[in-house]
């Protein structure tokens, strides 16, 4: 009897560890501690989120987390590597001083890791298109 009060008193709010990760790394990059904001952050409903901190994250929303928390998928899973791997260029700019490529770059250079995935989500959010098909404020600003 006294190992069932044990096993059910360590049992009780126990956290899944893909949970107690993607959460870890939502704080870091996003500055969320809140579950009930992380779930309206990945559009999933709060029952089934809830359900994650014991169950753990579904196999198939992997990828999604990782994507919205901007971490490494792997670490999310396993817990292994490293939590935040910057996400390599798609192209090489060209680095002429002057380029709006190049002023982003120098700023980077000196930014942590959370920063910048901050700085991602800012351009990401720039580059959404408006109604009219225009990404965001940076048409206006040429």
């Amino acid at each position: 009897m006294c190992n069932i009060a044990v096993h059910a008193a360590f049992t009780i709010g126990a956290m899944h560890a893909t949970y107690k990760r993607m959460m870890e790394a939502a704080q870091k990059t996003l500055g969320i501690r809140s579950p009930s904001k992380m779930a309206m952050e990945l559009n999933v409903a709060p029952a089934r989120f809830t359900n994650w901190k014991t169950r753990g994250i579904p196999e198939n929303m992997y990828l999604h987390v990782a994507r919205k928390v901007r971490c490494n998928p792997f670490w999310l899973e396993t817990g292994e590597g490293e939590m935040l791997t910057m996400v390599q260029p798609v192209k090489e700019y060209g680095t002429a001083p002057g380029t709006p490529e190049h002023q982003v770059l120098k700023l980077m250079e000196n930014m942590d890791t959370a920063t910048k995935y901050k700085l991602i989500k800012i351009g990401d959010t720039l580059a959404e298109p408006d109604a009219n098909g225009n990404n965001g404020p940076s048409q206006q600003a040429k």
